[in-house]
């Protein structure tokens, strides 16, 4: 018997229990993260930058949460409803993805609220502490391709 005879189940096999341990691959949660993820580096970014140190400046800033917190809202959405088996560990990997991105986008709204109401100082690590919150959901989703 020749490997290469097995080689095909082999594969099919080994691939359809990958969805065991995770959750199958979502092209909208992956486009609508990396948008948001997006939006939020740059947010960090003007943070660290100084950009948002008066709360006059929020104005300004304002679509940029927006854009994060949608993005954040459809790819929590999303991976709420990501089929996987009951009692899987993919389905505890669907959660604590879910939970991941909410994290994020509390850290989002948390920053946003600060930033309107009295602004943000640069240096003070508030942009890096929002991509530390953000990043270990946009890696899990980058991890599911």
């Amino acid at each position: 018997m020749s490997i290469s005879r097995f080689g095909p189940v082999f594969l099919v096999v080994f691939l359809g229990g990958c969805t065991v341990f995770a959750p199958r691959y979502d092209a909208v949660l992956d486009e609508k993260s990396t948008a948001a993820y997006q939006s939020i580096a740059g947010i960090a970014a003007s943070i660290e930058l100084g950009e948002f140190v008066a709360a006059e400046s929020y104005a300004d800033a304002a679509p940029r949460y927006r854009d994060a917190i949608s993005g954040l809202s459809v790819a929590s959405l999303r991976a709420e409803i990501l089929p996987v088996r009951e009692g899987t560990p993919a389905e505890r990997a669907r959660r604590l993805l879910s939970e991941m991105v909410t994290e994020c986008d509390q850290a989002v709204k948390r920053t946003a609220e600060t930033h309107r109401q009295r602004g943000i100082p640069a240096n003070a690590g508030a942009g890096q502490s929002l991509l530390l919150v953000c990043d270990p959901a946009y890696r899990a989703v980058q991890a599911m391709r």
